[in-house]
């Protein structure tokens, strides 16, 4: 009668724990990027995070743009010169 308590007992422990929450999956970063810099996700391979990575250097780039834009803005108004029509 002990066995079949004790066997009962451990049965009930090891299906207590299989039913645990499973884990929950990672996010899945579905940033692209620029095309100049899609080869800093091979970083990833030497232990890095290259998505990160690239999502700061893109960040960058993108506010250095903004900032030549507006610096050309500023000399075209100073100038009178009307701005080239890719960028109107």
């Amino acid at each position: 009668m002990k066995a079949v308590l004790h066997m009962t007992a451990l049965m009930l422990a090891l299906s207590m724990t299989a039913c645990s929450d499973p884990e929950p999956p990672k996010a899945v970063n579905d940033y692209q990027g620029r095309d100049d810099t899609k080869s800093l996700r091979n970083a990833d391979a030497v232990g890095y995070d290259g998505a990160a990575i690239q999502e700061k250097l893109d960040g960058a780039l993108d506010k250095n743009d903004q900032r030549a834009a507006d610096l050309q803005k500023q000399i075209d108004a100073q100038t009178g010169e009307a701005p080239p029509p890719e960028q109107q």
